[in-house]
């Protein structure tokens, strides 16, 4: 009877079995494993924004001069009001003065044609008084000259007045925004925080047996990403997550929801 050898190769395996592992070779290299999800930043940098502090001391500076403007105005108008009084009262004086002369004069002149006397006692008091009163005011020119010049700074402090407003409302609005944008920021990162809670939702309402129509954190995120636009300075970071595995801390909700599950005692 003829012999049959069997060769055995050095890698001590059958040719059926060397095409199994060349298939198997051929199958890892074909499958290839699906790119990673990179989950969103669990922590945002904040903003660096100027402090309010600056706004706030420009807005007190502006609104001290405003004031100061406002007070020297008010001084100006009394100033004013005296100086004219005096210019008025002044020039009543001079027209009653001018009018007792001329009732003097004429009542002398028809006493001259009357060959009478007339008695002047009266009208001489009258004007006596007057002259008095008018000595008191001193130079009226100077008067009237000081009055101009107060009416003159009245106008310049006026301006003052109207430009120091303005610069106030600047300065009070450069404030409103920059407090805006504070705000805003703290508000963003408040907002952001929110996925420590939202992602232990999404864990519980991904397991097996939780009941979808209960299941509200993913439409919540979905609602955000679709109907707040991205350019919009409160958009909160982890709704521009796509999958639930790209949701911060989602990796880590899970793993600690199955933790808990398997440690659950009664006590919880």
């Amino acid at each position: 009877m003829p012999v049959t050898t069997t060769i055995i190769p050095s890698d001590g395996l059958t040719e059926a079995e060397r095409m199994n592992h060349a298939q198997l070779d051929m199958n890892r290299v074909l499958v290839r494993p699906s790119p990673p999800v990179n989950e969103r930043p669990t922590e945002i940098e904040r903003k660096s924004l100027p402090s309010s502090r600056t706004a706030a001391a420009r807005v007190k500076q502006d609104r001290t001069s405003l004031a100061n403007a406002i007070a020297k105005e008010a001084s100006l108008k009394e100033k004013q009001a005296r100086l004219n009084s005096d210019i008025d009262r002044h020039s009543e004086l001079v027209a009653r003065q001018e009018k007792l002369v001329a009732r003097k004069q004429s009542a002398e002149a028809k006493a001259i044609l009357a060959e009478t006397s007339f008695d002047t006692v009266e009208l001489e008091r009258k004007l006596v008084a007057i002259e008095a009163e008018l000595a008191g005011f001193g130079n009226i020119d100077a008067i009237k000259r000081a009055k101009a010049m107060v009416d003159s700074e009245i106008q310049t402090t006026a301006a003052q007045i109207t430009k120091l407003g303005k610069e106030l409302e600047l300065a009070e609005q450069a404030w409103i925004v920059l407090r805006h944008a504070q705000l805003s920021e703290d508000f963003r990162h408040e907002l952001h925080g929110l996925h420590r809670k939202l992602a232990v939702i999404l864990a519980l309402e991904d397991s097996a047996g939780f009941p979808q129509y209960k299941a509200n954190a993913w439409k919540f995120i979905e609602g955000v990403r679709t109907g707040v636009p991205y350019v919009n300075a409160l958009f909160p970071d982890w709704a521009s997550s796509v999958e639930r595995r790209a949701f911060p801390r989602y990796a880590d909700a899970k793993a600690k929801l199955r933790a808990t599950l398997d440690a659950l005692d009664g006590d919880e």
